[in-house]
């Protein structure tokens, strides 16, 4: 599916989804995405086990990428099992350019097609605004999977409030 982004200096992207072939590319942009925050390379390092795409995750898991010119420019990783979008991550080079918000409402429309009412999302913290204007609503915090003392906004989108 091709869209094309008005008033941002990308012009066409295409949207698909990803094959195993393309997991050490989205772990990848994963950590540049993560790093864009200003992160250390020992937090980073510490994130690589949670933040690789793996293929098994590709396979199981729906999983899109954003594609301008064939270079990814983004990714979502949306878990029909456990209700969660577990990962959204922009190429910094594309931040700020829609490209985010794209690859939301192409999740939204997957899990529309998959049947969910809902889905979660344990959120960075540099993330949540970008939930939260994409109509999500915190619902409290969880501990992070990687650093168990460090607290992550937990966020909940409703499915039947895209349709009010």
């Amino acid at each position: 599916m091709s869209k094309r982004l008005k008033d941002h200096m990308v012009e066409d992207v295409n949207i698909r989804q990803a094959t195993k072939e393309d997991s050490f590319a989205l772990t990848e942009l994963a950590l540049m995405s993560k790093a864009s925050w200003g992160y250390s390379n020992d937090f980073l390092e510490a994130c690589k086990a949670d933040l690789t795409v793996k293929e098994s995750d590709i396979l199981t898991k729906i999983t899109y990428v954003i594609e301008d010119r064939k270079q990814i420019a983004g990714f979502y990783v949306l878990s029909i099992v456990n209700q969660e979008l577990e990962a959204l991550f922009v190429h910094p080079d594309y931040m700020g350019k829609g490209i985010g918000r794209l690859l939301w409402q192409e999740a939204l429309e997957q899990s529309k097609k998959h049947g969910l009412d809902s889905f979660n999302i344990y959120s960075d913290p540099y993330a949540e605004n970008f939930y939260i204007k994409m109509g999500a609503d915190r619902i409290g915090f969880a501990e992070s999977k990687v650093f168990p003392e460090r607290k992550l906004p937990l966020l909940k989108y409703e499915l039947n409030k895209a349709d009010s």
